[in-house]
């Protein structure tokens, strides 16, 4: 749902796919709920939010802080985890540092 409607524009999402931002975060909090101790659900729960927009930063630090208090599990969640920390340090710099951290963790949505 995320990269639908951030791919294609709220409209087209929910018009082609039945996608919505707000489904997303619904399908990201449940994941959360199930698996509350996976930090990959949570740095991609950030990088959906992000790619949303600035309304939604504070809700993506606090995903990408919680991500980085637990512990990676496998070499999957560890990576997830770096990115997770990338993407922490790009928002305590400027905007473009932002934009072109979460393009790079993201190769697929633009």
């Amino acid at each position: 749902h995320g990269e639908i409607a951030q791919s294609a524009g709220s409209f087209f999402a929910g018009l082609l796919y039945g996608a919505s931002a707000g489904k997303a975060r619904d399908s990201f909090r449940r994941a959360i709920e199930l698996a509350p101790d996976n930090p990959a659900i949570r740095v991609e729960y950030a990088k959906v939010l992000l790619g949303m927009g600035k309304d939604y930063r504070a809700d993506a630090r606090a995903a990408l802080l919680k991500a980085s208090a637990l512990p990676a599990r496998n070499a999957f969640e560890g990576i997830l985890e770096g990115q997770g920390r990338r993407l922490l340090k790009a928002m305590d710099q400027d905007d473009p540092s932002l934009k072109a951290a979460l393009n790079a963790v993201t190769p697929f949505v633009r």
